[in-house]
């Protein structure tokens, strides 16, 4: 028998500065990513407060661990698709 798991759902909290999961602090937004593709991830379900740099650093996270297509999606419409690379030109 061969079983094959994956990961197919990421749970994004996004904290304030010096604040942590690990803490059991108070995050000021999450959202749900389902991955679609081994590089490709859609978020959903935000709720919170988030900033242009919050999505920024929600997308270079997700690049280090290899989604580097990532769509907001909102009111079942894509508001913001973005691929990572593009960050790293303004290094």
């Amino acid at each position: 028998m061969s079983i094959d798991l994956k990961t197919n759902i990421i749970t994004i909290r996004v904290y304030a500065e010096n604040k942590t999961y690990e803490n059991r602090d108070k995050y000021k937004a999450v959202m749900t990513g389902i991955v679609i593709a081994p590089d490709t991830i859609i978020l959903q379900g935000a709720h919170g407060e988030l900033t242009r740099k919050d999505i920024i650093n929600i997308h270079k996270e997700l690049a280090k661990i290899g989604y580097i297509n990532v769509t907001f999606e909102r009111l079942n419409k894509i508001r913001d698709s973005f691929v990572s690379k593009k960050l790293n030109r303004n290094k």
